[in-house]
């Protein structure tokens, strides 16, 4: 396991740790949001970490790639929607 490994290893479970708390203390939708906001930003880590792994091959870590990828994408609308709970703008800005 290379630093970077480590460093990423530890960022996924802090995050994963500190959304576990914010549930834990806030049972309301800010709670939750961010709650599923920071599991994707920790899943990102994970497939993260994985990628950089100095004993992966090619092909695992080419599909931690795209699923570290995947996940990322869905980051921003998480982030958005944590954002509109908070500033209370959801029925604002809701189609």
């Amino acid at each position: 396991m290379n630093p970077y490994n480590f460093a990423m290893l530890t960022f996924a479970a802090g995050t994963f740790l500190l959304a576990l708390l914010v549930l834990l203390k806030r049972q309301d939708d800010i709670g939750r949001a961010y709650f599923v906001f920071n599991i994707f930003v920790a899943i990102w880590g994970v497939f993260h970490a994985v990628e950089i792994s100095q004993n992966m091959t090619y092909e695992a870590a080419l599909t931690c790639s795209r699923l570290g990828q995947a996940t990322a994408v869905l980051i921003m609308p998480t982030w958005l929607h944590l954002t509109l709970i908070i500033n209370d703008a959801e029925q604002k800005y809701r189609k």
